[in-house]
């Protein structure tokens, strides 16, 4: 007998992620086979299916392979019923069904009822763009025509059609590698400047195909064509139109698109309210990542999960450092822990080092500096700085307010020397205006901290930088996810107040919609 799983865990795992309609089903499924008694596998299953059950339960079999037959009839069995029970719950798998037909209808040489199935299922393929399915439907296509007396059409409507489905298959494949290229510029830089804005600018605004929407013939291509410029307009710092593509990406006609792909534009978007300072929409985009998960019985892939987990956890970190939330910052600081602990070993390089540098921040807002410094160490390891350009040269910044939050004045000049060294080797030294650069600049200079004078007037200089610099690159709210979070640890600095306490005062005054 064929064996019907890999994994000596699998039939374990298959079971459990039944649901109890389902179960029933495959109850229902049994009787149908009109059995006189209750077969050994069934048992197997009942047992399997109850957590408190044991295996030494069951009957004891005549053999250890009669045991494992046994398995492989059960897993047999709940796949052909599952196959039963979903085989209309998707399009795609009601049109591979047609196909079935089809090929059964062609083999008894009924070409006729065959054209029948044919039409429905090409018109469900159409209307999903699966193109794979309408080019398989295609060549049935051809050979039923072989042997009907009335052919379908000529052989010339299908080669065109043939030809215009691998040019919507062009198209997506093309427009799948700009979102790839796209993808990897985010990783490499996070916000995009220099160097990295013209090769930004060169794949997308140089790209022919990108102009509008218009040019686009597949419904999959304009989902891949907002979630692009979406990107785009996020990784050059303009949050309202990068908010404005990624709504669309909630809406779109879903059975086209993969569940992969519609998470990540539903964490797209939450990136974009972010950008602009929507930190309940932000919460309200993750409950829906969430959601979706929990509807798709994603569950059990460890990918979507981490993906999930990555956001959540560092969004939800910004948004109650910014309300100066302190219990719900504190909260999701323990639970970042625990989620860090748990998926360790699946966490890339990047991911970590994103997800540390938030948790840094988040620590400075709930006033657990230790805790802070001993990630800023963490951080500053040689390839921190290959991995997330813009994440690393903040740490550089946020180095500098330490030293002016904890009263280490002798620290501050030798600091900032480091900050301008490492800013001019990564920005271009044309733009006298970046904020790091400016800051640190400044702060190289030998002032008498010890004058409260002095002190007050360094802060009110840096403060005045960080406002400009909001008030120029920040959406319609005058809201920066960087620079808004040293504008609020400066004025905490000028008040002599805990950071929370200083984020609550600043958010019960912040502008929180268009």
């Amino acid at each position: 007998m064929e064996k019907k799983y890999l994994n000596k865990d699998d039939l374990k795992s298959l079971t459990d992620s039944l649901s109890q309609a389902e179960k029933r089903h495959f109850y229902q499924y049994l009787k149908s086979q009109n059995r006189q008694e209750v077969p050994y596998y069934l048992e197997l299953f009942q047992v399997i299916s109850d957590q408190k059950s044991q295996l030494d339960q069951l009957p004891k079999m005549t053999s250890k392979k009669a045991f494992s037959n046994a398995k492989i009839r059960l897993y047999r069995h709940l796949m052909e019923s599952l196959r039963i029970y979903h085989q209309n719950s998707s399009a795609e798998l009601s049109i591979q069904h047609m196909i079935c037909e089809i090929e059964i209808l062609y083999d008894r040489g009924l070409p006729e009822q065959s054209i029948i199935i044919l039409r429905k299922a090409q018109k469900a393929a159409a209307g999903q763009e699966n193109f794979g399915l309408l080019l398989q439907l295609l060549t049935w296509e051809r050979k039923i025509n072989i042997i009907s007396d009335t052919p379908t059409r000529n052989k010339l409507d299908i080669a065109l059609e043939e030809r215009s489905i691998f040019e919507h298959f062009d198209e997506v494949n093309t427009l799948e590698s700009i979102f790839s290229k796209v993808i990897d510029i985010k990783k490499q830089y996070g916000y995009v400047k220099g160097t990295a804005r013209k090769s930004l600018d060169q794949i997308i605004l140089k790209n022919p195909k990108l102009d509008a929407a218009g040019n686009i013939r597949s419904k999959r291509g304009i989902y891949y064509f907002n979630f692009i410029h979406s990107l785009y307009h996020w990784l050059t710092l303009d949050h309202k139109q990068a908010y404005q593509y990624s709504k669309e990406l909630l809406a779109p006609a879903l059975q086209l698109i993969s569940p992969n792909e519609y998470l990540e534009g539903i964490l797209q978007h939450v990136t974009s309210c972010m950008g602009l300072g929507y930190f309940e929409e932000t919460l309200e985009g993750l409950l829906l990542a969430d959601t979706f998960i929990a509807q798709k019985r994603f569950q059990h892939s460890t990918r979507f999960l981490l993906r999930v987990f990555y956001f959540r956890i560092c969004y939800r970190l910004i948004v109650y450092m910014y309300m100066g939330a302190l219990k719900e910052l504190q909260e999701t600081i323990e639970d970042a822990h625990v989620q860090i602990k748990k998926f360790s070993a699946q966490l890339s390089i990047e991911m970590k080092l994103v997800i540390y540098a938030n948790l840094r921040n988040a620590c400075i807002a709930a006033g657990d500096h230790e805790q802070a410094e001993q990630l800023l160490d963490m951080l500053l390891y040689k390839e921190s700085r290959y991995v997330r350009k813009d994440v690393y040269n903040d740490l550089f910044l946020s180095r500098i307010f330490s030293c002016l939050a904890g009263n280490n004045f002798a620290l501050v000049p030798s600091m900032a020397a480091a900050a301008c060294r490492q800013y001019k080797q990564v920005e271009n030294v044309r733009n006298k205006h970046d904020v790091g650069l400016q800051i640190a600049s400044m702060l190289m200079k030998d002032y008498d901290y010890e004058k409260e004078e002095t002190r007050q007037k360094v802060m009110k200089d840096i403060k005045s930088i960080l406002h400009e610099a909001i008030i120029a690159h920040a959406g319609l709210n005058k809201f920066h996810e960087m620079y808004t979070f040293y504008y609020i640890w400066t004025e905490s600095i000028l008040e002599q107040q805990p950071f929370h306490i200083t984020a609550a005062a600043w958010y019960a005054q912040y502008l929180r919609h268009l």
